[in-house]
């Protein structure tokens, strides 16, 4: 599944959520796999929720579907989460209350983007939000 004389890691671009909303993620492979799962990120700047997917691939190696459409990929799901740590993303699914409101946001009111087609996706990975007071 490897190209000759790439390596996953120099091909994967560091992220910060940042310039996934401003979309200036850099370059990254795109080679056909099997995804095994997906995983929703969130991340808040200012009054905007910036959406993250992490797929991890039936090689192991585990891809970001960004805001900006990059898809970077990483060696592994663990390499995957740090980046999305360190880029201020948060596991949608391990929030509570208090984290959503922690972060600006009421959980009830917000959920993942959903489509079946990755280029109308992409359109709803960046969304307004409400605050709440």
């Amino acid at each position: 599944a490897r190209r000759e004389g790439t390596s996953w890691r120099d091909a994967a671009p560091q992220i910060t959520a940042r310039n996934v909303a401003a979309g200036t993620s850099a370059l990254t492979l795109r080679l056909p796999d099997e995804a095994l799962q997906h995983e929703w990120w969130v991340a808040v700047i200012g009054d905007t929720l910036v959406w993250a997917r992490l797929t991890v691939l039936d090689s192991g190696i585990a891809e970001i579907f960004d805001s900006s459409g990059e898809r970077p990929r990483y060696d592994d799901e663990q390499h995957a989460r740090m980046a999305l740590l360190d880029a201020e993303f948060r596991a949608f699914d391990g929030l509570d209350e208090e984290d959503a409101a922690m972060m600006g946001f009421d959980l009830e009111s917000v959920e993942p983007p959903h489509s079946n087609d990755d280029e109308e996706l992409l359109s709803l990975m960046v969304q307004k939000l409400a605050r709440i007071q």
